[in-house]
């Protein structure tokens, strides 16, 4: 006799994925195919969701633009090369901490995080993004955290900067960039958040954002539960770039080689490779371990996500928990 299957089945796990710089949605996705198939064998039903970012990339902004564009051409249609910001084009003192576009990043963010409608689509669950997605998903964590604190840290830099710029700010504003104020697309007409917090971000080869608008994203630290994976080859983000990140995600950290330890929400694991998400059975379980750690501790809300041994050693959704 076929069992029935349950009258209130757990929904999928739900995951936003953050894209790097100079990539795509659909060029992300296809690039995590492993880490796609590894969820879907240890958790059953997963919900993957793919934005692109809203900048589209020019020759100029492409490191090696040459080598980067198809057939080394200059038509900037064919090439398909997006972020979430990029750095400043006129400041080149500062190249590296001033950011172009950042509200148009975060909107983006937003505009994904909200349902269509007012019954669609359960809430996301948690953020996995790579190099500058892995950036932008401790930024989106931190913009969801509960409580005051995020909104008050704005707001004191907000005043700080307006007591000691004058009318840079204004001007900021005027050209369509992100002020010192907590970002207005996370917030609904009523000022609530538009999204739950999220039960864990993480982060590939990601990095704190240096630009001195972004500080009240990390002061007072992140809470959400993260996982970090450096690579020790990495010449695109060094590991002191990384590591600025994960000191602003909370205390506790653990350090291994394919593991964790330590009693913290921040875990960081290395692997020997360079600029890339590893896909090796090791690190693939290291990312499951974490999740189901952070889902299980999550449960409470009838959301987390258990794990049993099913026939022949595979693993299903335990939606009883």
């Amino acid at each position: 006799m076929v069992p029935s299957p349950p009258s209130n089945p757990a929904p999928p796990l739900k995951i936003l994925m953050l894209h790097g710089y100079t990539q795509s949605g659909p060029l992300f996705a296809a690039k995590t195919r492993a880490v796609e198939k590894h969820l879907r064998r240890h958790f059953g039903s997963v919900e993957l969701v793919y934005p692109t970012g809203p900048v589209k990339l020019q020759p100029a902004d492409i490191p090696g633009s040459a080598a980067a564009a198809p057939e080394s051409s200059t038509d900037t249609d064919t090439i398909e090369a997006y972020g979430w910001w990029r750095r400043s084009r006129t400041d080149s003192r500062r190249s590296d901490r001033t950011y172009e576009h950042l509200d148009a990043g975060l909107a983006r963010l937003a505009e994904t995080l909200r349902p269509r409608t007012q019954d669609q689509g359960n809430p996301f669950d948690g953020v996995v993004g790579f190099s500058q997605g892995g950036a932008a998903a401790a930024m989106l964590a931190s913009l969801l955290e509960a409580g005051e604190g995020r909104r008050r840290a704005f707001a004191a830099a907000a005043a700080s900067a307006s007591a000691v710029e004058g009318q840079t700010q204004t001007q900021e504003r005027q050209e369509g960039e992100m002020g010192y104020d907590y970002p207005s697309s996370f917030l609904t007409a009523e000022g609530k958040p538009i999204h739950p917090p999220l039960k864990f971000a993480v982060v590939y080869s990601g990095f704190r954002a240096r630009d001195p608008r972004c500080k009240p994203l990390y002061e007072p630290p992140i809470s959400t539960p993260t996982l970090h994976f450096i690579g020790s080859l990495d010449t695109v983000v060094d590991e002191e770039r990384s590591l600025e990140l994960v000191r602003a995600c909370g205390q506790g950290v653990g350090e291994t080689d394919a593991g964790w330890d330590g009693d913290g929400k921040c875990r960081v694991v290395y692997h020997p490779g360079g600029h890339f998400l590893p896909a090796q059975r090791q690190y693939l379980d290291c990312l499951v371990g974490f999740l189901r750690e952070v889902l299980l501790v999550d449960k409470g809300d009838g959301k987390g996500v258990g794990v049993e041994e099913a026939e022949g050693g595979e693993r299903k959704r335990d939606s009883r928990i």
